[in-house]
C-alpha cells in the first residue's frame, strides 16, 4: 500500500509512504513540487529511505521515482542536500536511461533531468520496459 501526506500539517511538503501488508512502513520519500515560471515541472526530493533492508537492491526507490515522475508530469528531479546514496542512485539511474543527465556542480544539489523517452517506454500500456527494469533484464 502507499500513502502520500503531507509531512507536517500545514507543510508544502509531502510524504509518500510505502507500507507492507502489515501496514509498516518500508520506503518513504519526502518531496515538493515547483513548477518554474516557465511551466516545467520540478520534483524538488528532500529525503528518500528504503527502511526495509529486505528491499534494498531491488528498484524499490527506482520504481517510486518513476511513480513520482509520472505523477507530476516531473521535467527534472533536484536532490536538495543529497546523500552518497542519493548521488549512487542518480548514476544509477542515469545508466538505466531515465535520467538524461546528472549535474552534481551546483553545489548542494543534484539536478536530473528527465528522459522523456524513455518514461514512454517505461510507462507505456504494455509494461514491458517497465517488466525488464524491475526485473534486471536492462
Amino acid at each position: 500500500r502507499v500513502q502520500l501526506r503531507p509531512e507536517k500539517a500545514g507543510s508544502e511538503l509531502l510524504r509518500l509512504s510505502i507500507l507492507n501488508p502489515a501496514g509498516k512502513q518500508v520506503a518513504r520519500v519526502v518531496f515538493a513540487t515547483i513548477n518554474d515560471r516557465r511551466g516545467k515541472s520540478i520534483l524538488s526530493i528532500r529525503d528518500q529511505e528504503t527502511i526495509g533492508m529486505e528491499l534494498r537492491q531491488k528498484r524499490l526507490m527506482t520504481v517510486i521515482h518513476l511513480f513520482l515522475i509520472h505523477r507530476y508530469k516531473a521535467e527534472s528531479i533536484h536532490y536538495v542536500t543529497p546523500t552518497d546514496d542519493n548521488l549512487a542512485q542518480t548514476k544509477g539511474m542515469a545508466k538505466l536511461g531515465i535520467f538524461s543527465d546528472v549535474n552534481t556542480e551546483v553545489g548542494d544539489i543534484i539536478v536530473a533531468g528527465i528522459d522523456g523517452g524513455r518514461m514512454g517506454e517505461l510507462l507505456h500500456a504494455d509494461r514491458t520496459e517497465l517488466g525488464k527494469l524491475i526485473r534486471r533484464e536492462d
